[in-house]
This record gives C-alpha cells, sequence and structure tokens, in this order.
C-alpha cells in the first residue's frame, strides 16, 4: 500500500492543522519520537512513544519547564530527548545544555 498523508492538530495550537514546518527529525533510538520545528519562532514540537504525554499528537517540548523557541537546528540522536543547537549556539542534549557545539 502507498503511504497515506494525514492531517493533524497539535496540542495547544488553537485546533488549527500543524503545518509550518521548517526542519523535522526522526530519532534515532527504538523510541519512535519526532520532532519538528516551526518557521515562525522556531518552536520545537514533538510526538511518538517518549516523546509527549500526548503520544501521537504534536506537543510542544519544554526542557527545564520552558517551551523551546529559537531551534537553530535539530540534531539526531539515540536518546529519550531531542538534541538540538539554539539561536545562542548552545548545544542541547539529553534534556540539558552542554558545552558542544556541534551536532554529534
Amino acid at each position: 500500500p502507498a503511504p497515506v498523508q494525514v492531517q493533524t492538530v497539535a496540542d495547544g495550537d488553537g485546533g488549527s492543522p500543524f503545518g509550518g514546518v521548517a526542519a523535522m527529525q526522526v530519532g534515532a533510538s527504538s523510541y519512535g519520537s519526532v520532532c519538528a520545528v516551526k518557521a515562525s519562532g522556531g518552536g520545537m514540537w514533538c510526538w511518538g512513544e517518549n516523546a509527549s504525554s500526548n503520544g501521537y499528537i504534536p506537543t510542544k517540548y519544554a526542557q527545564g519547564g520552558y517551551p523551546v523557541t529559537n531551534v537553530f537546528q535539530l540534531c539526531t540522536n539515540g536518546s529519550y530527548y531531542p538534541s538540538f543547537i539554539d539561536d545562542t549556539g548552545a548545544m542541547n542534549y539529553d534534556g540539558s545544555q552542554t558545552t558542544q557545539v556541534s551536532c554529534p
């Protein structure tokens, strides 16, 4: 069978169709999570197993209790948490910032 594209809404996005994605990364681990960065504001949204409390509904990703915005680049990883470089150049890996400045 051919893949079928479906339209979904994002949690906390006012019921609007989920779109406006600038970049997307599928987790390299067996946990099946996906994260996307929106073109407007660089906010990160994740879904899939271990990615959000809403399972397969895109949900704003938070780190340290704050929604992540201004993502510069998504990185691959094999962790529970997404890896990314923020707009300050800081590497965020496994749920916290590190001194590493490039994607692993």
